[in-house]
C-alpha cells in the first residue's frame, strides 16, 4: 500500500533525522520529535484512508496482496482482549517483512546500493582466496598447472535493533490493512535511519562496523569499538586534470586489497556517499553544458555520487558495496512493551530485528575530506554537531 507524502510528514522527517544527529538535545527531546513525526504519520494514513473510504463501501479495506496470517495477526493488534497474548514477542507475519526490507531499500538509496540482504541471525561465510597459473602443453601432457584455493570460515553473529511502534486508537479502527501500512511504515523509518547510521558510523560494538571505521587485520579494538579511518587528505576540485588524477589515486587504491598487492578478481561498482548539504555542490561540480545545450553530469572513471544524512558534513567517502557485507535477520519480532509509558491513548509495541555490517578489509573504504569551497557556514555548524556527538 503506497503513500504520497506530504510535505508537512517530510518536514517532520528531516526534524526527525535531525535530532539523531544533534548531541545537545535531552532523550525527553527526542522522544517529543519522535512522536511529533508518529502524528504526522497518523495524519498522512487517515488522510489517505478517509480518500479511499469515499471511493468503497468499507474503510476495511483488504488489498489483494494481504495474506490470512496477516488479517489475523494486525485484527488482534485492534483487539485488546485478542492482543493479550502479545507480551511474548511473535513473529512478525514474513510477507510484511518483506514489504518492510523492500520499503527500506527502496526510501534510502544506500542501503539499496550496499546490498542489504536478509540472512539468519548467526551465519557462516566462505570467503575463497584463488591463486596459481594456467600452462600450455600437449593434451596428454600431464596437467601443470594448478588452481589453489584457501578458504577461510568465518562466523558472524548480528546486533539487535530495537523500534517502538505506537498505534494511535484511531488508526485502530480502519482494520487490518490499515494498521499493518501504519506499523509497517513506522518500522520502515526507525530501521533504515539506525542502519543507515550504524553502516556508516557504527563503531561495531553492539552495532554495525561502518564504512567509516578502520577494520585493517591486526587493528587495535577497544572495548568492541573499531578506530574511525584516518583521511586521505582533501579532494582536489580545482581543475578537470587535478580531479582525474586524484580519481585515479583512489580507485587504484581499492583494485587491490588491504595488503596492497593482491588485485581484487572484481571490484563492482564505486560510489561516492557524501552529506546530504555537500552533495548539490559536489553534483554542480560534475555537471558541464555540451553543445546541445543538455546538462550533462559525469564524476571521473564511472564512480556514481550518493548522498545520506548521516554522513558527517565536509567528508567524502569513495567505497565499494560489493565488498561490504550487510545484513538483516530473515525473522521480525513484535510484542507489547511498557517501557514507553508517555503516549496516551496510543497502544506501543516494541519490534526487534537483527542486522549485520561490516567491510572483507579495510581499502573497501577510502575516506576523503571536501575543500572548504563546498561547505556553507549552516554546513560547518553541522560538521561540528555530528562531531561532538561521536565524542561523546
Amino acid at each position: 500500500m503506497g503513500i504520497e507524502f506530504s510535505k508537512g510528514y517530510k518536514d517532520a522527517q528531516k526534524e526527525f533525522v535531525a535530532t539523531l544527529n544533534n548531541p545537545d538535545l535531552t532523550n525527553e527531546e527526542r522522544v517529543e520529535a519522535f512522536a511529533t513525526l508518529n502524528e504526522a504519520l497518523k495524519d498522512e494514513v487517515l488522510r489517505e484512508a478517509n480518500e479511499e473510504a469515499s471511493q468503497l463501501l468499507n474503510a476495511q479495506r483488504i488489498t489483494k496482496d494481504f495474506t490470512n496470517e496477516e488479517v489475523k495477526f494486525f485484527s488482534n493488534l485492534a483487539t485488546p482482549e485478542a492482543n493479550t497474548g502479545m507480551e511474548d514477542e511473535k513473529l512478525l507475519p514474513q510477507e510484511t517483512v518483506n514489504r518492510v526490507f523492500e520499503d527500506m531499500k527502496q526510501n534510502h538509496p544506500l542501503l539499496e546500493v550496499i546490498g542489504l540482504t536478509p540472512s539468519m541471525m548467526r551465519t557462516k561465510v566462505l570467503i575463497s582466496q584463488t591463486s596459481g597459473v594456467a600452462e600450455w602443453g600437449e593434451i596428454y601432457d600431464d596437467i601443470k598447472g594448478q588452481l589453489k584455493a584457501a578458504f577461510t570460515e568465518e562466523e558472524f553473529t548480528q546486533n539487535k535493533m530495537t523500534a517502538f511502534v505506537v498505534v494511535p486508537k484511531d488508526i485502530l479502527k480502519l482494520g487490518p490493512s490499515w494498521i499493518e501500512t501504519f506499523t509497517r511504515l513506522q518500522m520502515v523509518e526507525a530501521f533504515s535511519c539506525l542502519l543507515e547510521a550504524a553502516f556508516i558510523n557504527g563503531d561495531g560494538k553492539n552495532k554495525p562496523i561502518g564504512l567509516m571505521r578502520d577494520v585493517h587485520k591486526g587493528v587495535s579494538v577497544s572495548d568492541g569499538v573499531y578506530p574511525e579511518k584516518a583521511s586521505e587528505g582533501t579532494l582536489d576540485l580545482t581543475d578537470p586534470k587535478a580531479i582525474y588524477q586524484q580519481f585515479a589515486k583512489v580507485m587504484t587504491k581499492l583494485r587491490f586489497k588491504e595488503d596492497g598487492k593482491t588485485l581484487r578478481t572484481t571490484t563492482g561498482k564505486v560510489y561516492l556517499l557524501v552529506s546530504g548539504c555537500d552533495y548539490l555542490s559536489l553534483k554542480a561540480t560534475f555537471t558541464n553544458l555540451n553543445a546541445n545545450g543538455v546538462y550533462i553530469e559525469a564524476l571521473p572513471l564511472g564512480v556514481e555520487l550518493i548522498e545520506s544524512a548521516f554522513v558527517e558534513a565536509g567528508k567524502a567517502i569513495f567505497f565499494l558495496p560489493d565488498w561490504y557485507d550487510a545484513f538483516t535477520g530473515s525473522t521480525l519480532e513484535f510484542s507489547t512493551s511498557d517501557d514507553v509509558a508517555f503516549f496516551q491513548d496510543w497502544r506501543v509495541y516494541a519490534a526487534k530485528w537483527f542486522a549485520y555490517g561490516k567491510a572483507r578489509d579495510n581499502n573497501v573504504s577510502v575516506v576523503y575530506d571536501l575543500p572548504e569551497s563546498i561547505h556553507t557556514a549552516d554546513d560547518t555548524k553541522a560538521k561540528t554537531s555530528v562531531a561532538k556527538a561521536k565524542s561523546k
